[in-house]
């Protein structure tokens, strides 16, 4: 879902300075976002960001309509955009509306990748004691059952495509764990409460679910001969344990 709102100043909520879309849940929680955007550095500047510098906490927000498509908030965002540029001419808004960081288009994207090239972290950024800081902070948050369902809404529908499942694939290829990595991962294992029999029942039953209607990853694709043997062996390998046993 997406929303659609204004930005303008306080003391005058009919002079609208920029029109924004967000596929946040509020417009509230993306003009929060402006906000931290609009006071970190940065190579080039933004017109809706060094008007929001100058004018700091007298610049608020006005939702204009939310719970809609991405394509409804795409095409409301470009009929606004129109229609307050026709009637004035301090609109901020870089563009035509419609774009966003939803689908930005390959023009876009290559001005968003020329504008990064050369572009070194924050100094801070991956210090030693910046990290240990966001490691803090990070343990032991839980997730509410709210947000777990505004993660699960996200990605409902979202596959991923067979270029980024090979670029994946590529750049996992003989990644192999430190033993200091495994021996935390088991530690992290070995104190995980066991589950009861009505969680398991309710993870299989998620996991046959989510399968249902979809054919098997290695459906129509013949293992290699090296394949068969290395599982072959493993076969016997496991054949052997439990006669030993």
């Amino acid at each position: 879902m997406a929303c659609i709102y204004f930005l303008h100043l306080v003391s005058s909520p009919n002079d609208i300075r920029y029109v924004g879309m967000t596929k946040y849940d509020t417009a509230a929680t993306r003009f929060k976002a402006h906000k931290r955007a609009a006071v970190k550095p940065r190579s080039s500047s933004l017109p809706v960001y060094d008007w929001m510098n100058k004018y700091g906490d007298q610049v608020t927000f006005t939702s204009v309509a939310e719970s809609l498509t991405i394509k409804q908030a795409q095409d409301l965002e470009r009929e606004l955009i129109t229609k307050l540029r026709k009637e004035t001419s301090r609109l901020l808004n870089c563009n035509d509306g419609g774009e966003g960081a939803f689908n930005p288009t390959p023009e876009t994207r290559k001005k968003i990748s020329q504008a990064r090239l050369g572009r070194k972290p924050h100094p801070n950024a991956s210090s030693p004691e910046a990290r240990a800081k966001i490691s803090k902070a990070l343990k032991g948050r839980t997730f509410t059952p709210e947000w777990r369902e505004k993660i699960s809404r996200a990605n409902k529908g979202r596959r991923m495509s067979e270029e980024a499942k090979e670029k994946q694939r590529i750049a996992s290829t003989g990644r192999m764990h430190t033993e200091e990595s495994k021996r935390k991962m088991a530690e992290l294992y070995r104190a995980r409460p066991p589950l009861s029999p009505e969680q398991k029942a309710a993870i299989s039953k998620k996991i046959s679910d989510s399968r249902k209607g979809r054919p098997s990853w290695n459906k129509g694709k013949p293992f290699s001969p090296e394949a068969r043997q290395r599982m072959s062996e493993a076969a016997k390998r496991r054949c052997r344990s439990s006669k030993a046993t």
